[in-house]
């Protein structure tokens, strides 16, 4: 009597697909980022990689963890510079992330709320956007960050 290689094959080829199934799901994330804002200053960026001083010359830092589409408060004038290092990469798959600012003490999307966004070079952890300023026509202070990925 000869046995079906039915059954064995049929396991076999459902455990490749499982695998296959969750080898394309997204893993990792939410991606997070340090965003320090330097204040007070007439310090400005030449470019992204300028490297924004820490001895005060720049003006006073302060800084927020943000959470990949959350919202954190933090005040934003128009002659401020700031930098963003990426903490923890997005989930697997994403293209890239930026610094999103809001006019207003939140990040909503709302016809009142102006927002502007710079984005970071990179998404794995330890990328560092390294000097970012409002463009000074817009004349907007700014209340509200968030980090946007995609």
């Amino acid at each position: 009597m000869q046995k079906s290689i039915l059954a064995p094959l049929a396991l076999i080829i459902a455990t490749l697909v499982a695998d296959v199934i969750a080898a394309g799901k997204p893993t990792g994330g939410p991606g997070t980022a340090t965003l320090t804002v330097f204040s007070g200053s007439d310090f400005s960026c030449a470019n992204i990689n300028t490297k924004i001083p820490t001895d005060g010359t720049a003006g006073t830092s302060s800084s927020v963890s943000i959470v990949e589409d959350g919202c954190a408060l933090i005040p934003i004038a128009p002659a401020d510079v700031f930098t963003a290092t990426m903490t923890l990469a997005p989930k697997s798959g994403t293209l890239g992330c930026w610094i999103q600012l809001f006019t207003q003490d939140g990040c909503g999307f709302t016809l009142e709320n102006s927002f502007w966004g710079q984005p970071i070079p990179g998404i794995d952890a330890g990328t560092v956007l390294g000097c970012a300023q409002v463009p000074a026509g817009l004349g907007l202070t700014f209340g509200g960050a968030s980090m946007f990925c995609a």
